[in-house]
């Protein structure tokens, strides 16, 4: 069960004042289909320190990534 089950008792979406209905996303999501369609995947941090100070790789602890897919060949897919 994940924690965005729990936090948002089953509904998988959440509705505040500020920001209306939301739904947690996470690019993560996505990097398999990236990874299948593109020869290289950079992910490139776009927010926080330069410096993580968790043991975890500061893509996982970062709040904003840059995900760049490239494809060498169209000709040959």
């Amino acid at each position: 069960m994940s924690f965005n089950y729990l936090r948002t008792g089953g509904k998988g979406y959440v509705i505040t004042e500020g920001d209306g209905l939301a739904y947690s996303y996470s690019v993560y999501d996505s990097l398999g289909p990236v990874h299948r369609w593109a020869d290289r995947v950079i992910l490139i941090r776009t927010t926080g320190d330069a410096k993580s100070r968790c043991w975890f790789h500061p893509l996982l602890t970062s709040s904003g990534i840059l995900v760049c897919a490239l494809r060498e060949n169209l000709e040959q897919r």
